[in-house]
């Protein structure tokens, strides 16, 4: 679940005499707050008053809506014919890191009513998933079937509350010397906090032939889940 960037979808029910433009999101990370901009445009051949409603929804990757992060409605506004205004939401980083549970997938709903005619109408929808942190791994660039080398790894906690029922596991080319598990547990970190540790690998011997080990690790815990991260290194 855990993609390089963040995600969005959208879907539209509008007529033909309002129309809704959402800016798309930017590459926005767990943690973070942020904000929805549009524009909504009259295209009617007389001028309209605009009465929009914003709102943004958590949902689960599944579609399903569990909750409103934030709602607005904004002030009325009058558009001349062909004009059109900007309108904004924002969703601060408490209202963002509420429901972690939901893997970070939001919707902006923005509805457009014309006051003079309420059949003139326009409803867009926009879906929106921030982006994981990813684990930071650092080690030699080569290094023989032989050679025991070090690995460190590190991880910043992007939430403003602790990260609890923490472990990471190990899959790939290497083995971990000294440990017998490849997945191990470990205490909470605090909010903002950064958990870092130096491993011991040996890089196994099969497959042979292949010029380069790899390690794959990953990262859970209750509030933040499917952090990842990846190393490589050359067989000299």
């Amino acid at each position: 679940m855990n993609g390089k960037d963040s995600e969005a979808s959208e879907s539209v029910t509008q007529t033909s005499n309002l129309d809704i433009e959402i800016d798309e999101m930017g590459d926005i990370t767990v943690g973070s707050p942020f904000a929805y901009r549009l524009f909504v445009k009259n295209n009617r051949s007389d001028a309209c008053t605009a009465k929009v409603n914003l709102k943004v929804l958590y949902k689960t990757y599944f579609d399903t809506v569990t909750g409103i992060a934030t709602e607005k409605d904004c002030d009325e506004i009058r558009l001349q014919p062909g004009a059109s205004e900007k309108f904004m939401i924002e969703v601060t980083e408490d209202e963002a890191n509420k429901r972690p549970q939901d893997e970070f997938n939001f919707e902006l709903k923005a509805t457009a009513i014309c006051k003079e005619d309420a059949r003139d109408n326009a409803t867009k929808d926009l879906g929106f998933r921030m982006r994981k942190p990813d684990i930071q791994i650092s080690g030699p660039a080569t290094c023989s079937l032989s050679d025991t080398i070090q690995a460190e790894l590190s991880f910043k906690n992007p939430l403003t509350v602790p990260l609890s029922g923490c472990s990471v596991s190990f899959a790939g080319g290497f083995d971990l010397v000294g440990i017998a598990s490849d997945t191990l547990y470990f205490s909470n970190i605090a909010a903002g906090e950064t958990w870092s540790r130096t491993f011991d690998l040996l890089p196994k011997e099969a497959p042979r032939g292949q010029a380069e080990r790899a390690l794959c690790v990953g990262f859970d815990s209750i509030q933040l889940t499917g952090i990842a991260g990846k190393y490589s290194t050359k067989l000299v």
